[in-house]
């Protein structure tokens, strides 16, 4: 299975380590996904405050991170 990208970092929110993610791709909860190298699954997964078990390309959701990212950083599968 070839990695292609899901998605792009819009917003970091460090205190509760998550993310906002703009979807060019969909996603579902245990996903792998990695960011710059690091590789890490998707536990939360978040629209309007309510957790979801997946997501359709062209949302902005939120979601777990468990190292340091940027705005603008991309969101790549992970086999």
């Amino acid at each position: 299975m070839a990695d292609y990208k899901i998605g792009t970092v819009v917003s970091v929110y460090p205190t509760t380590s998550m993310m906002a993610v703009d979807l060019v791709g969909d996603v579902h909860l245990g996903d792998r996904l990695r960011i710059n190298n690091h590789k890490f699954i998707v536990t939360v997964l978040k629209d309007d405050y309510q957790q979801i078990e997946s997501a359709k390309r062209g949302s902005t959701i939120i979601m777990n991170m468990d190292f340091g990212i940027t705005e603008g950083d991309e969101l790549i599968t992970s086999s």
